[in-house]
């Protein structure tokens, strides 16, 4: 289900395109925020990079893990926090690393 007070569906307007997240493969504003303003929608590449380099800049101290791709692709993560998102062919998918207790 989706978080209270967001749509099923959302999608964003930026300068190169339009950013379209589902809600049952988002459940963190803030990561949803990071890929909607960083995604490059021609290349996986470049996108999974622009992500990475905000992702260091905003969340110090955090492990985030990135995977872009323009032929989709399946995955199985334990996580608490992760988001995909399309623009374009490009898709990511960006999850809070799990840090173990020390």
């Amino acid at each position: 289900a989706a978080p209270p007070g967001r749509p099923s569906v959302q999608a964003e307007s930026r300068a190169s395109g339009v950013v379209t997240v589902s809600a049952n493969k988002c459940n963190s504003a803030r990561l949803e925020d990071l890929l909607t303003e960083n995604m490059d929608d021609m290349d996986p590449v470049t996108a999974k990079r622009a992500i990475h380099k905000a992702a260091q800049e905003n969340f110090k101290g955090e492990d985030v893990d990135i995977i872009c791709s323009d032929s989709g692709f399946t995955y199985i993560v334990s996580t608490e926090e992760y988001c995909e998102a399309q623009k374009g062919k490009i898709i990511c998918f960006i999850f809070k690393s799990h840090n173990p207790p020390s």
